[in-house]
């Protein structure tokens, strides 16, 4: 009959449905007629079109949808019939569809009436069923075969027997006999779902691939009708159940049905079943096809099972023991007979099983270190099977070792816990076997979970921290880049202070690291370890002098170490700030020591800086400073403000002169200088050398040949002037110097050509005029003032521009 039908010519769908409606509605006047066997009879005729095999999967469903409906009607009939005479209307009639030529309406129709029979006749259940599943078994075309055994589960559905066994009556139906029947019908239905795959021609494969999966559920229902059974038993599912299914999986050596089923096992049936049958379950992962990826089976699996952990607060534990020891015993089996596994399937079915330890075993770290160390081995025997140092960071391999080591901290962090990962004595084994690449990212995540928490790490977890550090600054295969040197940076700032012993120990061991980084990489992390140091010298000034003492000391060694690393700018910036950190201090020789900082500073300045401009933005920042620091006695500041008037003047340009001149005046007046007897600190106030380096700038001004330039020296000085008179000191040769530079800028004025930058410096000068005119308030001079103490730790790059613009620093 196949033969024939598939040398017909294809019928379109829309013709086959339309010729269907026309059958069904003389089937229907049959019936109303209450004529049953003429009814049958077109019945028949409508059934006959499901024996085209030419349609495609989706096609024929549709064609069966619409018969099956139809034939709802016939089963409706046929059941109000026998209720009225069962007797004398079922066996009759049951026997007589069988007359029919053709096996599929025959067959079809057997299913109805037998179905619909054995609704008013329950006791004939089982012999009816039996029949039905082994008459079925003449369909052999899969299709056909398929559609026609998913019809008979559709209408014995109700009629399954769902009782216990009868112990004083055997015979009688129960749940047993449809476990039996059930099973018999998956067997039947996935030997012609696999066979599909085989028909046809090699490059056909594909196509029918796609086509079986679309109708992979009409198989899957017969495992959910059994789980759905209220009577089965845990024993009958070990038993009886779920070895005949692993049987029919394992034995069909189709990837596609092995995967689809496994899965479908895992969805359908409780969870207390699986608690009592891993063993046997993850034994038939391993026996299935090497193509079929058992990576997704298990972690469905250990999904299923860490959910329902979850739910009943709990560990969990079936008859062949803790879940987690079987399913490590099982996937060291499974991987281990699997040859030719891919590394990152290896590595993907560690991922559940670290993610059941986490939800079931959170309180056993061993758990955890065994998987960690399983991973280390596994990928170790890898490189050194394939000869490689690591893992491509880009490898799908890579991928699932940063998804497993992510798991533990994510878990860690969301009880606020996330220094527990580096507690697992193997973590540093499966973090070293990564490639640095790699590494960073596992780094990063873990210290940005750490901060997230607001946690620090103490001298117990400091090792395995920093281990985890410094791949973000050592690396022999990659340069890192200033977001990697950055985090490393702020490690610095995660240690914790609490006990000041052991947070200086910790600062020492981690500056001693940083200081064996290559040169630019310790410009981005030694001054984090210098800022340390200060701020444990002044915690601990009080308390612990011997401690704070000893941090100066340190941070004067590590800047040091960077000067001979051929780091000036960065040396003198650090220099100044731990001068101006000291002068809080009252440890004994802290004032000789902040002095040596500053005279450190000063030898960087003159030996190591050429670049007029860093030359610029160093003396600014000595001047800026030695204004802040209030701890020197008169005899030392006059040493370094005599430095700094000297550096101002040996500076290339003459503009540069004489605007460091300018700044370098204010140490003459707003420098707190301490009294012999160290008790108080006053201002300087020394008016004479105040306008004795005005005068000073104003002839180095002189010497500028570029016009405009020479005119926006003499504004500045002029606007300095005026600073100091608004501040107090009244000196007649200071005035006499503001109106002759005031009368300079005029005749300036007068000489230059018209353009933007002399009408800029036009508007200047008539703004500092009405300034001067009118009242000094308070405000503009500590305007004045704030604009010369620049921070000290002012960018070097940000050196003065000579322009015309610029306005006073």
């Amino acid at each position: 009959m196949g033969a024939v039908d598939d040398k017909t010519i294809k019928v379109p769908l829309s013709d086959s449905l339309q010729n269907v409606k026309h059958d069904a509605f003389q089937m229907k006047k049959q019936l109303d007629e209450l004529n049953i066997d003429e009814a049958l009879n077109h019945a028949a005729t409508m059934l006959q079109h499901l024996q085209k095999a030419y349609y495609t999967p989706k096609e024929y469903n549709e064609l069966f949808l619409t018969v099956t409906n139809e034939l709802r009607m016939v089963d409706v009939m046929l059941k109000d019939a026998f209720e009225k005479d069962a007797g004398m209307a079922g066996g009759e009639m049951y026997e007589k569809v069988q007359y029919n030529p053709s096996i599929l309406p025959r067959l079809y129709l057997m299913v109805t009436v037998g179905t619909a029979m054995v609704k008013t006749q329950p006791e004939l259940t089982k012999a009816v069923l039996d029949d039905l599943v082994e008459m079925s078994r003449g369909v052999q075309h899969p299709l056909r075969g398929i559609f026609l055994r998913n019809y008979l589960l559709q209408s014995m559905r109700q009629i399954l027997p769902d009782t216990a066994p009868n112990q004083e009556d055997p015979r009688e139906a129960c749940v047993t006999d449809s476990v039996e029947l059930l099973l018999k019908n998956f067997a039947e239905m996935n030997k012609l779902w696999v066979r599909m795959q085989h028909q046809g021609l090699q490059r056909d494969a594909p196509a029918r691939t796609a086509e079986r999966k679309e109708i992979r559920n009409l198989v899957g229902t017969n495992l959910v009708r059994i789980s759905q059974l209220d009577n089965l038993t845990v024993e009958t599912y070990c038993d009886k159940v779920l070895p005949e299914i692993l049987t029919q999986i394992v034995n069909c050596r189709d990837p596609l049905a092995q995967t689809y089923l496994m899965e479908s096992i895992i969805q359908v049936f409780p969870d207390e079943y699986h608690l009592d049958t891993m063993k046997p379950f993850l034994k038939a992962v391993g026996d299935l096809h090497t193509q079929v990826n058992v990576k997704n089976i298990v972690n469905a699996l250990v999904d299923r099972l860490s959910n329902f952990a979850t739910n009943n607060e709990g560990t969990l534990s079936g008859k062949d023991g803790d879940v987690f020891s079987v399913f490590s015993g099982a996937l060291g089996e499974i991987i281990g007979g699997r040859n030719g596994l891919a590394l990152e399937n290896v590595l993907g079915m560690q991922i559940p099983l670290i993610q059941l330890a986490l939800t079931c075993y959170k309180s056993e770290p061993d758990f955890i270190n065994k998987i960690l160390h399983t991973t280390a081995e596994m990928v170790a025997t890898y490189l050194e099977k394939n000869n490689l140092t690591s893992i491509p960071s880009s490898s799908p391999a890579s991928r699932e070792t940063v998804a497993l080591m992510k798991l533990p901290i994510t878990v860690y962090a969301a009880d606020g816990a996330p220094l527990r990962i580096l507690e697992l004595s193997n973590f540093g084994d499966a973090f070293g076997i990564m490639a640095n690449e790699t590494k960073k990212i596992v780094a990063t995540f873990i210290l940005e979970k750490i901060m997230e928490a607001e946690a620090s790490i103490d001298l117990d977890h400091f090792d395995a921290a920093l281990t985890v550090v410094k791949c973000l600054y050592n690396s022999d295969t990659d340069q890192p880049d200033s977001e990697d040197l950055d985090l490393a940076a702020r490690f610095a700032l995660l240690l914790d202070n609490s006990s000041p012993k052991d947070n200086f120990e910790m600062t020492i061991r981690l500056s001693e690291e940083f200081s064996n980084a290559d040169t630019g990489v310790k410009s981005f992390l030694l001054p984090t370890i210098f800022a340390r140091f200060c701020q444990i010298g002044r915690d601990c000034s009080s308390e612990n002098p011997d401690i704070s003492k000893e941090a100066f000391s340190k941070a004067h060694e590590l800047v040091q170490t960077l000067a001979d690393s051929e780091l000036p700018l960065i040396s003198i910036r650090l220099y100044l700030q731990g001068a101006a950190s000291i002068q809080h201090c009252n440890f004994d020789g802290s004032v000789d020591l902040c002095y040596e900082f500053f005279t450190q500073a000063f030898v960087i300045y003159e030996e190591e800086i050429c670049d007029s401009k860093e030359q610029v933005a160093a003396l600014q920042q000595l001047t800026s400073t030695l204004l802040k620091v209030e701890c020197f006695k008169e005899e030392e500041h006059a040493s370094l403000r005599s430095q700094c008037v000297l550096a101002a003047s040996r500076l290339l340009r003459k503009a540069d002169q004489a605007r460091a001149i300018l700044w370098t005046s204010h140490v003459f007046w707003s420098s707190k200088v301490l009294s012999p007897d160290a008790k108080e600190s006053s201002e300087l106030r020394n008016e004479k050398k105040v306008v004795d380096q005005l005068k000073k700038a104003s002839k180095t001004a002189e010497k500028c040949l570029e016009a405009l330039l020479r005119q926006q020296l003499y504004i500045e000085i002029l606007e300095k002037a005026h600073f100091y008179i608004s501040d107090g000191l009244e000196n007649a040769d200071l005035q006499t110097l503001a109106d002759s530079m005031s009368q300079k800028i005029k005749e300036k004025q007068a000489e230059t050509q018209a353009n933007a930058d002399a009408e800029k410096l036009a508007a200047h000068f008539e703004e500092l005029e009405i300034k001067m005119k009118g009242p000094s308030p308070q405000v503009e001079s500590q305007g004045e003032e704030s604009a010369v103490s620049d921070e000290v730790n002012q960018p070097e790059e940000e050196a003065p521009e000579e322009s015309v613009e610029n306005n006073e620093e």
